[in-house]
């Protein structure tokens, strides 16, 4: 735009320039050679001065009004630009909040989603509860307890994916502090305390069942067999170390020391957390003397923003 402008400016200026230095030149010839009285002459001399300024002015208006109209033009022109923006930025509001309905009817599905999975897994707890009823013997009534204790473990992370903002994380040391909760609930812990000492650390879905379970196992393993009827403490802990999280349950009950691996353990527990350990691509060592100390360490899972 600009240079158009200017391409016709010096157009225009060119062409008067050229006209005004003819003009002057062959007046001048052509009243010489036709007129030789003094009057006319000085006539003839203000005649040119005046069709000099007529021509100066035309020149300027004509200059002047192309300049307003290439003005007027770039206004036009912005206007509809600015029309044609405001229209855009109107379609892409219309987009917006057909994005966000969306995204709001897929947030209100999961919460669903989690809420009906949640109450499905505690009617199974329940179904186990009311077999339970039913059961005379002591090993496989505690086969059952056991079974209804990891089921609830579940279920409680889906209740703390609905209740959460962000329906794909949880806060785990939120959640250990419910899971523990739930485990004094179910099993007697007569004399034993359990301490969370955990970070706040935000942990997903596919690594919150695995890690929940595995919190779980070696909860219930510690009350069921580290202590005799003097008690103890369980320590409990979930710490992030640079792109690892560390998990930790500690004891201070009696230790085994024919333990040399999971695979010498007691069962299904401490095997169920050995494969679950897997699932997440983690490691699992432990401490056997002065009690049990458990560290399980994983990457730490991506987060979606």
């Amino acid at each position: 735009m600009k240079n158009t402008v200017l391409y016709q400016s010096v157009k225009i200026a060119g062409l008067y320039f050229a006209f005004g230095v003819t003009w002057i030149l062959i007046s001048d010839r052509v009243v010489n050679y036709f007129i030789s009285n003094a009057s006319y002459i000085t006539r003839i001399q203000t005649f040119k001065g005046w069709a000099f300024i007529f021509f100066t002015a035309s020149f300027l208006f004509i200059l002047l009004y192309r300049q307003f109209g290439v003005i007027n033009s770039s206004k036009k022109s912005f206007e509809i630009r600015n029309i044609e923006l405001n229209q855009t930025l109107e379609k892409l509001s219309e987009r917006e909040k057909v994005l966000n309905k969306t995204i709001d009817e897929k947030n209100i599905f999961l919460k669903e989603t989690h809420h009906r999975v949640k109450n499905n897994l505690q009617i199974i707890s329940s179904l186990v509860n009311l077999q339970m009823n039913y059961i005379t013997e002591n090993e496989i009534k505690n086969i059952f307890l056991a079974s209804q204790q990891r089921i609830k473990a579940i279920a409680l992370i889906h209740e703390k994916l609905y209740q959460s903002d962000n329906l794909s994380i949880i806060n785990f040391k939120d959640y250990i502090d419910s899971l523990i909760l739930d485990i004094r609930y179910v099993i007697s812990l007569q004399n034993i305390s359990i301490e969370n000492s955990s970070d706040n650390i935000l942990i997903n879905m596919d690594a919150a069942v695995p890690c929940g379970l595995i919190i779980n196992e070696l909860i219930v393993n510690a009350v069921k067999h580290a202590f005799d009827d003097s008690g103890g403490t369980i320590k409990v802990s979930v710490t992030r170390r640079s792109d690892l999280v560390v998990l930790s349950v500690e004891d201070d009950g009696i230790s085994y020391p024919h333990m040399d691996s999971f695979q010498d353990s007691f069962g299904l527990g401490l095997s169920l957390v050995d494969n679950l350990v897997k699932q997440i691509n983690g490691t699992i060592t432990f401490e056997n003397g002065n009690g049990m100390k458990i560290h399980v360490e994983f990457p730490l899972p991506h987060i979606d923003s």
